[in-house]
């Protein structure tokens, strides 16, 4: 291995290391602006420029390979005042909004002019106001803020293979030769301002963008940032007209003292449950109950697929960036999703028919929020579809009203990622330290082990298998595994490798990873055969759409005959959804905040005295006073999406047609490679139509919720 000198510490680094990673094994810290662990080529910014002895000119560290014998210096006056220079034209460019700015706690931009002493702009400001795109349901994005890092694009070609910010890719290769050539007069000259204008020209809602938001954890300023509903849930909670309902995605508990300075992965349920109740509101239930509802009816869907000749493979449902995918680029495949909605949809809309039913309380006047790891959960909320029409009274804020001023009621009124909550906690000063832990409200507060590990890869599979066996009346057989602990995919992770003898781990081989050069926490696929009884089931864990974009084409083709896939869009699952905290130096950490977090979640799990979802009696007496049977009516008129339910009742009608009109059609059969990207299927059939309230009393529901 060559060995260097980096400010007079002797290293060794593997062949073709950089000087920025050589200088990381030497514990000196470089500091960084566009650079990122998932990014191929950097450079972008000239933050990390070295000097190297014998050359005449700076080198930026994080694209430079070592070279035997080389002696760097990394804070030197040159370096130093190179930096600075470098930080003060990105100044020049940049909105003066940090006081008002969604990233201020978590803005990269920031953090190095404060360490290089920038602050204030020493060149005069020359920009050019551009349009914010708030056309978007989850993900606003400010051109005025953009460095041309090109973080966002690396983001998402990494995880979902796709490319939505493709003209931001192109732009910023522009935008550095614009440096590169005219130096601080054609940036401050305007140029680099017209390259940022001309990346943003398509709007969000008009590029294939699933809104999942690793884009807006790879932004190192404010460029790309959620839609934020805090002023919408600041009004609900101060209108004393409204029950306010607060429920939390199971990832929070072991995300939420993060904000404290704890590490990633300390569980901190009990306190976040108290700063939920300090901040207003009037009950606090657990989205990992409505995750054991999901696995519920998951499973029963699943049963009644195999048993009565259903589309198979059956995918998961939980995720609403996999489910528009699917949706958007393989609609010929809706009728393989789950109809279940996901579990804060599917513990919204009981716990508004609970308080209905139990307590009297109308359900317009219930006021529902969901802190979520994620922000696509926010345009999973928003979508059509999501809602029923009540009685005359004005549309809220975004919702459409029907010609008899009908409004709107949805299953989840606002969604906040795990940022929003922090801020909406920290704003009120609350000592978090003085809290004293408190427990999640009956009848949604009961979770099992199986509802906490829904928040990392693997998790729903996991759950979906504990019930099918136990409505079976079978044990889940376990296998050695037989493939490779590949660490670029997480493979033990996708596997449920901890040991559990129930795990549904089986016969595991990892297929691939998502593209040609995988870095942690890169995307991948683990696939395991399991045994219930005198079933055996072919299963598969999918971690980023680029991975389940393969795994569609080949279902598509018949080559991959799984009975069911689960598909997680974010790194590690909800854990490494797009709006838990931002890390700082995500270089260092290679997403151990997602792994830390999700073995906090599966050690909860372990720790649990009830671990599956049927024997949970919370759930139990739910289903026997309120649901009925899994699969039952009520039970498909609250916890199932409407859209996808029609997509499943058109395919199995069109797969009767091809049955009686000849043999090998049937359906599962895998014939779906012509329909798979055929547009204009069952989806749009399921589009909510305007009818009577489905909360089942008398009661009018005519207020009209306080808008944004």
């Amino acid at each position: 291995m060559p060995e260097i000198v980096v400010d007079g510490r002797p290293c060794e680094v593997p062949e073709g290391a950089t000087i920025l990673e050589a200088a990381r094994r030497a514990g000196v810290r470089v500091p960084t602006l566009c650079h990122h662990p998932w990014l191929e080529h950097g450079a972008a910014c000239g933050v990390c420029v070295v000097e190297v002895e014998g050359r005449g000119d700076l080198v930026t560290a994080c694209d430079h390979v070592v070279e035997p014998g080389m002696i760097v210096r990394t804070a030197t006056d040159r370096v130093t005042a190179r930096r600075r220079e470098v930080v003060s034209f990105l100044f020049a460019q940049h909105p003066g909004e940090c006081l008002v700015c969604e990233r201020r706690a978590y803005c990269e931009l920031k953090r190095l002019g404060d360490e290089l002493g920038v602050r204030s702009r020493r060149l005069p400001a020359r920009r050019r106001k551009d349009a914010v795109d708030r056309t978007g349901l989850a993900i606003v994005r400010d051109p005025n803020k953009c460095v041309m890092c090109g973080r966002c694009v690396a983001a998402c070609r990494r995880m979902h293979d796709m490319a939505p910010y493709e003209a931001l890719s192109v732009e910023a290769e522009e935008a550095r030769g614009v440096v590169e050539r005219g130096g601080a007069q054609a940036t401050i000259g305007g140029e680099w301002v017209r390259c940022r204008s001309l990346a943003f020209e398509d709007r969000v809602a008009e590029t294939q963008c699933v809104e999942c938001g690793q884009c807006v954890a790879a932004c190192p300023t404010g460029a790309l940032s959620e839609k934020s509903q805090l002023v919408r849930v600041r009004r609900s909670l101060a209108d004393r007209r409204l029950v306010t309902v607060a429920q939390t995605a199971p990832a929070l508990r072991a995300t939420f003292a993060e904000a404290w300075g704890m590490p990633s992965g300390t569980v901190s349920m009990g306190r976040m449950v108290a700063a939920l109740r300090k901040l207003g509101f009037d009950r606090v239930f657990d989205t990992a109950f409505g995750a054991d509802l999901t696995a519920v009816e998951e499973a029963h869907e699943l049963k009644e697929r195999l048993e009565m000749g259903g589309r198979l493979p059956m995918f998961t449902s939980c995720c609403p960036a996999w489910v528009r995918f699917v949706e958007n680029e393989y609609p010929g495949l809706t009728a393989h999703l789950s109809t279940c909605k996901s579990p804060h949809m599917m513990a919204g809309a009981v716990a508004r028919a609970v308080l209905h039913e139990m307590e009297g309380v109308a359900p317009e006047d219930v006021y529902i929020v969901s802190m979520m790891p994620c922000t696509a959960k926010k345009f999973e909320a928003m979508r059509e579809g999501q809602s029923r029409q009540c009685a005359a009274g004005a549309p809220e804020s975004g919702d459409a009203g029907d010609a008899s001023g009908r409004r709107a009621l949805r299953d989840v009124d606002a969604v906040l990622t795990t940022r929003e909550l922090i801020r909406l906690v920290q704003s009120v000063e609350m000592d978090y330290e003085s809290l004293e832990d408190s427990e999640f409200d009956a009848p949604l507060g009961d979770a099992s082990g199986a509802g906490t590990i829904f928040g990392t890869t693997g998790g729903v599979m996991d759950a979906a298998l504990r019930v099918l066996a136990d409505e079976l009346g079978v044990k889940l057989e376990a296998q050695a595994v037989e493939g490779p602990r590949d660490a670029d995919t997480d493979s033990e992770a996708l596997q449920g490798g901890d040991g559990c003898a129930e795990r549904a781990a089986g016969t595991v081989r990892v297929v691939g990873t998502a593209s040609a050069a995988s870095a942690a926490p890169g995307p991948g696929v683990a696939e395991a055969t399991v045994t219930l009884g005198a079933w055996t089931l072919r299963v598969a864990v999918v971690q980023g759409l680029a991975a389940a974009r393969r795994i569609l084409e080949e279902v598509a083709a018949g080559r991959r005959p799984y009975d069911f896939v689960e598909v997680m869009a974010c790194p590690g699952g909800c854990v490494g959804g797009g709006g838990q905290p931002i890390a700082m130096d995500q270089d260092a950490l290679q997403g151990e905040p997602a792994r830390s977090r999700g073995a906090a979640l599966r050690a909860i799990d372990e720790t649990l005295r009830e671990r599956h979802p049927r024997r949970n009696p919370a759930v139990a007496e739910l289903y026997r006073r309120f649901l009925g049977e899994p699969g039952g009516a009520r039970a498909r008129e609250l916890l199932h999406d409407p859209a996808r339910l029609a997509a499943q009742a058109q395919a199995q009608m069109q797969a009767q047609a091809q049955a009686g009109s000849g043999p090998g059609a049937g359906p599962g059969s895998g014939s779906e490679a012509g329909e798979a990207k055929t547009a204009g299927t069952a989806g749009a059939a399921g589009k909510a139509e305007g009818g009577a309230c489905r909360y089942g009393g008398q009661r009018q529901c005519g207020r009209a919720n306080a808008g944004e």
